[in-house]
């Protein structure tokens, strides 16, 4: 399927094999791919293997969540409502602050690269709720004792 089974060449760490095309809904699969693209290509935030590999998991994750709990069928569909009942289904699940803000951030990434590469195409309302990742705190980091 063009457009959602490709190879990203990353700048530090290899290639990533990229593999949407059984993914539902499927208007996200094709929109998020090409915010993966982009965001990876040279000049992107996206550089590490690891890290585009992150965001790819955080995609898919997202999905699950709007096949199983959202009735939206495209980007355009989309309301701010289905964004912080995302971040409330985060955690629902058990994460913590500050690993539901990560997860939560790589969707909030994509869907402002769409909003970039298509504009008119997101609501207003979910614009406006793209300008900020969470609604609530991300809380204080616990790094690790050495």
């Amino acid at each position: 399927m063009l457009g959602l089974r490709f190879n990203i060449e990353a700048r530090y760490g290899g290639t990533i094999e990229v593999d949407l095309v059984g993914e539902h809904p499927r208007p996200f699969a094709l929109a998020f791919a090409g915010a993966l693209r982009r965001q990876s290509e040279l000049g992107g935030p996206l550089g590490a293997r690891s890290t585009i590999k992150q965001h790819l998991q955080a995609y898919l994750r997202f999905f699950a969540y709007l096949r199983e709990y959202s009735t939206v069928k495209t980007p355009a569909d989309l309301r701010a409502d289905d964004i912080d009942g995302y971040e409330d289904f985060l955690s629902a699940v058990g994460m913590t602050p500050i690993h539901r803000h990560t997860v939560l951030a790589k969707a909030i990434l994509a869907l402002r690269s769409i909003d970039a590469d298509q504009p008119g195409l997101l609501d207003e309302g979910i614009r406006r709720r793209l300008s900020f990742t969470s609604s609530q705190s991300a809380g204080r980091s616990r790094p690790r004792d050495a």
